[in-house]
């Protein structure tokens, strides 16, 4: 099964690491597969940057390390903004 994890569950896994989210992430990434959107990470670099700048820089190491499929999401979606830009 894929699973998706959103920012807030990243953030808490980098920042806040414990045992216990260290078992789940093993747990996850053993029986099943972990799905990042490309929004998700961009999200998570400007969050650490902005909340933890200390840390920005073990941001890098940790995206590296875990184990994840990258489900590109394009910049816009809708219809309107779609033709706003290309119009």
């Amino acid at each position: 099964m894929q699973i998706m994890i959103d920012t807030n569950v990243l953030i808490s896994i980098f920042l806040f690491p414990s045992a216990k989210m260290h078992s789940l992430v093993d747990a996850i990434t053993e029986q099943h597969t972990i799905v990042l959107p490309s929004y998700v990470l961009e999200e998570l670099k400007g969050v650490i940057k902005r909340k933890s700048p200390q840390k920005y820089a073990l941001l890098d190491r940790f995206i590296q390390e875990l184990p994840f499929t990258l489900a590109y999401r394009p910049e816009i979606l809708t219809p309107a903004g779609y033709l706003e830009k290309y119009a």
